[in-house]
């Protein structure tokens, strides 16, 4: 009998935490004096316990590439949702391909998934090539 085990890096508790943090961080809130992305951050580094400093760093880098796109704080929860996803195919052996880029895809933009342009390098470093799909 075979056993497959997974990385988790983010625990479904954690996720579930974030999600609530982003949904708590999404409402509107007078007097706010930062994003509602970094507050997401904010709210899990300064008043949550159990994240060790790699896993605070992959939600803070999610945060601030959220607040750059201004997708809001909801959408941090999807970036590490599927952040945590890519680490446990990569650590179950699956290959990047195009399935898991839309799948990926999927995860980090729910409401524009079919919607996207997906650009990503194939080949070689000799001879690389863009493929585009929608």
């Amino acid at each position: 009998m075979q056993t497959t085990t997974t990385r988790e890096f983010f625990t479904n508790g954690q996720l579930t935490l974030i999600a609530s943090a982003a949904a708590v961080c999404a409402e509107p809130f007078e007097g706010a004096t930062m994003s509602d992305e970094m507050a997401v951050y904010d709210m899990i580094a300064n008043h949550a316990q159990g994240f060790t400093s790699e896993q605070l760093a992959v939600l803070e880098f999610c945060a601030h590439e959220c607040e750059v796109e201004k997708s809001g704080a909801k959408s941090v929860y999807c970036m590490v949702n599927a952040w945590n996803h890519a680490l446990d195919c990569q650590h179950a052996g699956q290959q990047l391909d195009q399935d898991l880029l839309r799948k990926l895809d999927e995860m980090v933009e729910p409401d524009l998934a079919d919607k996207i342009i997906c650009n990503w390098l194939t080949g070689t470093l000799n001879s690389p090539q863009w493929r585009t799909e929608l």
